[in-house]
């Protein structure tokens, strides 16, 4: 594999909490481990606090990026 940069959609949208978590954990993973830059499109706001960086649109164009100081492990996500 030689992916750089992974872009999910929703990936937690239709999951139970403990599969979304373990979802969540996976890609962290990727991110961490294995260096791979992941961009997750979510309307979950809780989500966002495991970001590093967090990228609000608004009418389809960038209106902000949020830098999160102390990201949270998808297991204190609140669901």
């Amino acid at each position: 594999m030689f992916f750089r940069t992974i872009t999910c959609d929703e990936p937690t949208g239709a999951l139970d909490i403990q599969t979304g978590i373990q979802v969540l954990k996976a890609l962290q993973k990727l991110n961490r481990e294995y260096h791979k830059s992941v961009m997750i499109i979510t309307h979950n706001a809780e989500i966002a606090k495991m970001a590093d960086r967090v990228f609000y649109l608004k009418d389809g164009l960038l209106d902000y990026v949020k830098v999160v100081d102390h990201p949270i492990s998808p297991e204190e996500i609140s669901w």
